[in-house]
């Protein structure tokens, strides 16, 4: 495992990548290629990077729940879960099923 400082310099390295890309180049590593190789904490940081741009993409801040929940960061998960529910986005009820179902089995955890 890499050193605290390593892995500030990892992210920052990383940070610079992102700002570097197109977004929809960013989503689609983060989904298509950290998330599916279970590299969850790479696809955190692109994750994180888009919704910068775009903080209301509900698939981007379950995706982005998914993946904390899978590094043990739970209350990260629920946070990005409760913001779903905080800005009621009724014009996308799956996703708001999606973060019902995440917060029950975030509670199991």
């Amino acid at each position: 495992m890499a050193s605290v400082e390593e892995q500030k310099r990892q992210t920052e390295l990383l940070n610079q990548f992102f700002e570097a890309q197109p977004l929809n180049y960013v989503f689609t590593l983060a989904d298509e290629n950290f998330s599916k190789y279970k590299r969850y904490r790479v696809a955190i940081a692109g994750f994180s990077h888009y919704l910068k741009s775009w903080p209301d993409d509900v698939s981007i801040r379950l995706n982005l729940a998914v993946a904390y929940n899978q590094v043990g960061m739970y209350e990260a998960a629920e946070d990005a879960v409760d913001y779903v529910f905080a800005h009621k986005w009724r014009h996308f009820p799956d996703g708001m099923d999606v973060a019902r179902n995440w917060t029950a089995l975030m509670q199991n955890n």
